[in-house]
């Protein structure tokens, strides 16, 4: 009888497991499209762009990031307001609601970015940026920058 009762038990425990875990129906987070621009000397700059979907039930939020390969990165907004461009770190986070997709990108005149502050190394075309995006709910997911080059060689306009 007593085998039957720690049986008993441990099924229970991990029944509770797993409906916790079909309550908590976490986030199915991809990372899309992660490209960041040349810089021509380390300890600049950089901006990074991207596109997270979220094709989970439930929402989440980009805390922040970071990188061995920079002294800090931020979130950051722009928003133009009476023709002027504002920019401004986003200190709660950014959300990204269940079944929708953010988008990170360049030449928006309201949107987001990641700031790359203090790039250790020359960033040249073609080579990647690591970078680790921390996620309320998902973790921390490590995403490769691919660098594109400052402008195309063919009408001096912005990589995107």
């Amino acid at each position: 009888m007593r085998m039957n009762r720690n049986l008993l038990y441990g099924l229970a425990a991990a029944g509770a497991v797993l409906a916790g875990a079909a309550l908590a129906q976490p986030t199915a987070l991809k990372i899309l499209q992660p490209t960041t621009r040349a810089t021509p000397l380390p300890g600049m700059t950089a901006v990074g762009y991207l596109q997270i979907e979220n094709d989970g039930r439930s929402d989440d939020r980009l805390l922040g990031a970071h990188s061995t390969a920079a002294d800090s990165v931020e979130i950051h907004q722009m928003r133009t307001t009476g023709g002027m461009m504002q920019m401004r770190p986003l200190k709660e986070g950014l959300a990204v609601p269940a079944g929708a997709r953010v988008d990170l990108r360049a030449n928006a005149a309201s949107g987001y970015h990641l700031m790359v502050i203090g790039v250790k190394q020359q960033l040249n075309p073609g080579d990647r940026l690591p970078v680790v995006l921390d996620f309320e709910k998902a973790g921390a997911l490590p995403v490769d920058f691919v660098v594109q080059p400052l402008a195309d060689t063919a009408g001096g306009k912005p990589a995107p």
